[in-house]
């Protein structure tokens, strides 16, 4: 069976506190029809770690001044809920939030398509939590090749 390091396991847990986070931002956004503090900060705080995310570079891991999407973890995460043409249009979606030049009934649709895509991202975090390896262990193998 494969271990990771607690350093690892918790990345995932930072993973998915930072979806629940904007998850609850844009709740309350389309909830109360207009932008508040909290939404531009959740906003901005993954934007700039979704961008370097989709660069496709595990050099740029890291290099952004955003703790959110600074680990591998994060990347290996997104690349399991998310294609390319997925993530591209999640980006697209938090930057349309943020235009004014958008109307509110636009920019709703979008923030409720973007909690479907966030709360997937957080589950998928929290399932790697909890079974971080793929490895099956040695007799459960056995048990599953018994006549």
């Amino acid at each position: 069976m494969t271990t990771t390091s607690p350093e690892s396991r918790m990345s995932y847990l930072s993973l998915a506190l930072v979806s629940q986070r904007i998850v609850d931002a844009l709740l309350k956004f389309v909830e109360e029809d207009q932008h508040h503090a909290e939404l531009e900060f959740a906003i901005g705080e993954v934007l700039s770690g979704l961008k370097a995310a989709s660069v496709q570079d595990t050099h740029q891991v890291g290099a952004g001044s955003s703790r959110a999407f600074a680990t591998y973890q994060h990347v290996r995460t997104v690349e399991e809920v998310w294609s390319a043409n997925d993530l591209a249009s999640v980006i697209s979606s938090l930057e349309r939030l943020m235009d004014t030049s958008i109307p509110l009934e636009a920019k709703k649709a979008s923030a409720e398509k973007l909690v479907d895509s966030f709360f997937d991202l957080e589950t998928r975090a929290l399932w790697n939590f909890n079974k971080p390896g793929n490895r099956v262990p040695q007799r459960v193998r056995e048990l599953c090749q018994m006549p």
